[in-house]
């Protein structure tokens, strides 16, 4: 039995979601949630197999979730499941630790089939999406657009596209304003942007900003 967790923000979709998968006589629906924050409680409580992800969500959002999620527990499998297309979108989830990306436009048994791929411990993309490279063996090299930032600079990345001040993303992190104000200044450098309002806009094309 493939025991899953449903994190999306639409009540409608996550509950027809649901249904499907109450379909399938070897996936379990044990939780769902419906942003980043009862996410985690949720990941707390309920033990799974597998969790399944939008990119958008409000709060932290769907990729920020992950990486912090496989963090703490990296065996837990996790399929993205989002309308978002773009290369970078799809490696940066990769790269933070997602095992699969699926797209909601695929049909019911194309969702199951990706489960059920990535419960058993293999990879999944969705049919029409690739990335640049793979290694020796076999595994996902992303590439995406927020690739040449440090952990560090990401974290900072996703509180600043937020609307977070410096003296609230120091706090946050247990850092100085003036550290957070050196990553500031490196991560616009290596984005190409000379704003937060231009960094906002460059997260929102790219599907890193929360709904």
């Amino acid at each position: 039995m493939i025991h899953v967790i449903l994190i999306d923000d639409h009540e409608l979709f996550r509950e027809a979601l649901r249904m499907l998968l109450g379909l399938d006589p070897e996936i379990s629906v044990t939780a769902t949630a419906g942003d980043a924050r009862e996410a985690k409680r949720v990941f707390a409580e309920h033990p799974s197999d597998l969790a399944i992800v939008d990119v958008t969500l409000p709060g932290a959002g769907g990729i920020p979730l992950v990486r912090d999620l496989k963090r703490s527990e990296p065996h837990r499998k996790v399929l993205m499941l989002s309308m978002h297309e773009h290369i970078d979108v799809v490696a940066d989830a990769m790269d933070n630790g997602a095992d699969g990306y699926a797209l909601k436009s695929q049909s019911p048994g194309e969702l199951l089939q990706a489960i059920h791929t990535v419960a058993a411990g293999g990879q999944y993309l969705a049919p029409g999406l690739e990335l640049p490279a793979m290694n020796g063996a076999g595994h996902i090299l992303p590439a995406g657009l927020l690739r040449s930032l440090s952990k560090r600079e990401r974290e900072i990345f996703d509180l600043l596209i937020r609307g977070d001040r410096n003296h609230d993303i120091a706090g946050h992190l247990f850092i100085s304003v003036k550290t957070v104000e050196t990553h500031r200044t490196r991560i616009m450098r290596k984005l190409e942007v000379h704003s937060i309002a231009e960094l906002i806009r460059l997260a929102a094309r790219h599907g890193h900003l929360a709904a």
